[in-house]
């Protein structure tokens, strides 16, 4: 159990760390995942292809991919259709948005973090509108403004894009 503590304890100091530089492009590759039982796990993100991100537990060097919440392969615990609570991804080569109307909370690359509706979505990104200002934002699934009614201009980083849950 001690030894479990210490890796959950060390996970989220790492994460701290790259949330702190945003120069670490290391924290583009990391996701955390809750699956239904509501344990929560860090994991290195390997790869995307279409809906299907693969990742990597870092407690565990199991390999995982998930298709949005839903486990597709699985090298643990959890077997394949397995439904997670949540899964955030920390950078901007994961785009959450699965529809329009989601809401999502958008961090830029000097940290500033941000709730967005998404009002479109397109093979080359989506394009959200701030809920404080109205500013519409175009952001590419790699992690870059891509157009920009706001401070932010085209070509600026987006750390990370992250799908809020809806309320029941």
């Amino acid at each position: 159990m001690k030894n479990i503590i210490a890796i959950l304890v060390s996970a989220f100091a790492l994460l701290f760390s790259f949330s702190a530089n945003a120069q670490n492009t290391a924290a583009k590759d990391l996701c955390v995942v809750t699956f239904a039982d509501g344990k929560t796990f860090y994991a290195k993100v390997l790869s995307k292809g279409g809906n299907e991100v693969h990742t990597k537990m870092l407690h565990s060097d199991n390999m995982y991919s998930f298709e949005g919440t839903t486990v597709k392969s699985s090298g643990g615990a959890y077997k394949i259709g397995h439904k997670c609570k949540k899964i955030a991804y920390y950078g901007g080569r994961i785009n959450d948005p699965r529809k329009v109307g989601d809401y999502i909370e958008v961090v830029f690359g000097d940290g500033a973090a941000f709730f967005a509706q998404v009002q479109s979505i397109g093979n080359d990104g989506f394009v959200a509108k701030m809920l404080h200002s109205g500013n519409k934002y175009k952001i590419s699934g790699e992690g870059r403004v891509l157009s920009s009614e706001g401070l932010y201009p085209a070509g600026h980083e987006v750390r990370s894009v992250m799908l809020l849950p809806r309320r029941q």
